[in-house]
């Protein structure tokens, strides 16, 4: 179980809910340090923020698909229904 001396409560209080790089004692496995990293582009408001799907594909760069061909199956369909077999049989197990 990794633990914390009651001397890190408030910092372990401030980090929590954000993302953190924590190094910790190998031995004891305490929390020796806490660090609260920043992560660009990414905020909790801006996340949860609803958007268009124009703002999405802009933040995303989605192109339009020139050839479809990229989105024919890369398996033949016999191999995919024993793959799909396949999957139901260890299911079943």
């Amino acid at each position: 179980m990794y633990g914390y001396e009651l001397d890190r409560v408030p910092e372990v209080i401030e980090a929590m809910h954000k993302p953190v790089k924590a190094k910790v004692d190998p031995k004891t496995r305490k929390i020796e340090k806490i660090e609260i990293q920043e992560e660009p582009g990414i905020s909790g408001v801006s996340f949860f923020a609803p958007k268009t799907i124009d703002q999405l594909i802009a933040e995303q760069g989605i192109r339009p698909i020139a050839d479809l061909a990229v989105l024919s199956g890369a398996l033949p369909d016999d191999d995919l229904d024993d793959l799909v077999a396949e999957i139901y049989r260890s299911r079943e197990r």
